[in-house]
């Protein structure tokens, strides 16, 4: 079974939990995959790779020199990566080739124990399929 964790940055707080809970770190020895290795994503690679000891697999479209990723990998071999994933983190940005990055492919490709973190934006999952729905896909106006 999919659990969703969150959808806010707040969310970063339950590695560090998790961390403390035991000597032995749950996550440690386990594989996460980080969509979006840029400022959030490269900072969630630090902590569950030097901290938490999780192998971690990247996905980025420019940078690719992130000390904490242990390999990158293509937008083409994302169902691939999933597979290995113990957790997979989201941290991408909202644009049209990355909305609905998550579809129902893309779960079925996780592990059925698998953790999903969003730290990003909902339609990077489709939601009509399993996903979760962006409580901010309406932007609040203003005056």
């Amino acid at each position: 079974m999919l659990t969703v964790l969150g959808q806010s940055p707040g969310n970063l707080d339950i590695f560090f939990f998790l961390r403390e809970q035991s000597e032995q770190a749950p996550c440690n020895g386990k594989t996460v995959a980080v969509l979006g290795v840029g400022a959030v994503g490269g900072h969630m690679a630090r902590i569950c790779g030097a901290r938490l000891g999780m192998r971690v697999l990247g996905l980025a479209r420019t940078h690719r020199d992130n000390p904490h990723v242990d390999r990158y990998f293509e937008r083409a071999d994302l169902h691939a990566a999933l597979g290995e994933a113990d957790a997979l983190i989201l941290a991408l940005a909202l644009t049209r080739d990355t909305a609905r990055i998550i579809d129902a492919a893309a779960l079925g490709a996780m592990k059925p124990t698998a953790f999903l973190v969003n730290v990003a934006r909902g339609d990077l999952i489709d939601g009509e399929r399993g996903g979760a729905r962006d409580p901010c896909a309406r932007k609040p106006r203003h005056g």
